[in-house]
């Protein structure tokens, strides 16, 4: 994935199409942690697909759990 900050977009090229897939994202702004994750299915008819998260506040041993998940 390529990421933007300003944006807070991330980009990935030739994805196939159709498919289910799970986008995840974890960050930390000082001592806060933040989660999310969506099940979508790729887009079979372009190339680009937005996908919105709004990540939530998650303590170290939530995201923690959630990793041990995958």
């Amino acid at each position: 994935l390529t990421g933007n900050a300003i944006t807070r977009k991330f980009t990935a090229a030739a994805v196939p199409g159709n498919l289910p897939i799970t986008v995840t994202v974890m960050s930390k702004i000082g001592n806060n942690y933040y989660l999310a994750q969506s099940l979508v299915t790729t887009d079979a008819q372009n190339n680009t697909q937005t996908i919105t998260l709004t990540p939530a506040a998650s303590s170290l041993q939530e995201i923690n759990s959630f990793l041990d998940t995958l």
